[in-house]
């Protein structure tokens, strides 16, 4: 009798220790699985940073429990990293992203440009000129809208584009750019959750005097300009603004190979699902030249901006020009709406820094909202203080396009 009783003990102990190792097992699993590596080569030390960080921004406990215990009812553990980053305060502004049944959330805080950082003296740190509303800006110049129904105007002073393309009369002609550039474009800045969405398709898009080692963190590059944007966004004009550092690269890969747009859609039309408040997406890179693109805005070097659009044509054998199937975009008028507006405010403001429209084929990263933007913010050959001065002048172009005070 005795023995039958150690045999059922031993085998309901022995049940026991299997069930909370296999417990352990796929809740530390899915913990590794669901941190977002800004560098997926840098180990150890980011799994550190990564795993202690903690979050300032607003976070639904109610939601977090019901899913979790939801989860763990039905077998399917997921990431506990929430009991961390309440109890393990004393690492901080390292932004990471979790998925949990379907909702992708971003969470930042208010300078996502600093990380944890054993050397603070290395994070530039932007210095914002005094806030003129812009309404007071300075017009630089005059700009007439009916000069766009003129395709050689559009040629010679707001467009260039792709050789492939061969942007000419036929380009320009498909659209009413005075249509496009007198139709009112806004937002509802009253709805909860975030307006406005900043990522980046190539977020290792550096400047010349940066670490390229560091390539793809908050604190560098592309980035660190869409965080000073987010910055300016939310503390001048009271928006939301979900900023989103995920990598597109292929794993491995140093450089890119092509495949980042559609890695990237993949991604950022969940984050675009799961937050229906977004109504402008902003991906920001930088050009590669062999010459510097500056110009000079109260007082300061700062880089050019220049936006892009692809517009989903291309030429064929005999140099028509036919749309590409496999890459629509229903989104493409609201796009060039978007573009032209920013160019002519760019130009009556800070003709300095306004490089032309430029056209190319494909769509890239413009077909998920109507007010979709792809910025190109300098070049390779400009410094990182450059691109940063180049923040303000950017923020304001938007705010006079959608009428924000």
């Amino acid at each position: 009798m005795r023995k039958m009783f150690d045999n059922k003990y031993g085998q309901a102990i022995l049940i026991s220790y299997v069930v909370l190792i296999a417990f352990l097992g796929i809740t530390l699993s899915n913990t590794y699985n669901n941190i977002n590596f800004l560098a997926r080569g840098n180990a150890n030390f980011m799994f550190f940073k990564t795993a202690v960080s903690t979050f300032d921004t607003a976070y639904d406990t109610e939601l977090f429990a019901k899913t979790y215990v939801d989860d763990v009812i039905g077998l399917v553990v997921k990431s506990p990293l929430s009991y961390i980053h309440q109890t393990l305060p004393f690492a901080q502004n390292l932004p990471i992203v979790l998925s949990s049944n379907g909702i992708v959330g971003v969470f930042d805080v208010p300078d996502a440009h600093e990380l944890i950082n054993l050397d603070k003296e290395n994070t530039y740190e932007p210095q914002f000129s005094e806030y003129i509303p812009v309404e007071f800006l300075e017009v630089k110049q005059e700009l007439d809208v009916v000069n766009l129904a003129d395709p050689g105007y559009l040629l010679q002073n707001i467009f260039i584009g792709d050789k492939d393309l061969n942007v000419n009369a036929e380009v320009v002609g498909l659209w009413d750019f005075v249509e496009l550039a007198e139709r009112e474009l806004s937002i509802n800045t009253n709805v909860d959750g975030p307006q406005v969405l900043i990522f980046h398709t190539h977020n290792r898009e550096t400047y010349v005097d940066e670490d390229f080692s560091n390539a793809g963190s908050w604190d560098t590059g592309v980035v660190l300009f869409g965080a000073t944007l987010k910055q300016v966004l939310e503390e001048r004009y009271g928006l939301e603004v979900l900023h989103v550092n995920e990598s597109f690269y292929s794993v491995g890969k140093i450089g890119t190979d092509g495949g980042e747009y559609d890695r990237g859609e993949i991604i950022m039309q969940k984050i675009i699902d799961d937050n229906p408040s977004l109504q402008i997406a902003i991906d920001i890179h930088r050009d590669e030249l062999a010459t510097t693109l500056v110009g000079e805005v109260n007082g300061q070097d700062t880089a050019k901006l220049m936006f892009v659009n692809g517009i989903s044509m291309k030429r064929d054998l005999a140099n028509n020009l036919v749309p590409m199937q496999y890459l629509t975009n229903p989104n493409l008028e609201d796009n060039l709406a978007f573009s032209i507006q920013a160019q002519m405010a760019g130009l009556t403001y800070y003709p300095e820094i306004t490089r032309k429209i430029y056209l190319k084929t494909y769509r890239y990263s413009t077909n998920m909202l109507p007010y979709s933007m792809l910025l190109e913010v300098g070049a390779n050959t400009n410094t990182i203080e450059q691109a940063l001065n180049a923040v303000e002048p950017f923020a304001d172009i938007l705010a006079i396009i959608f009428g924000w005070e």
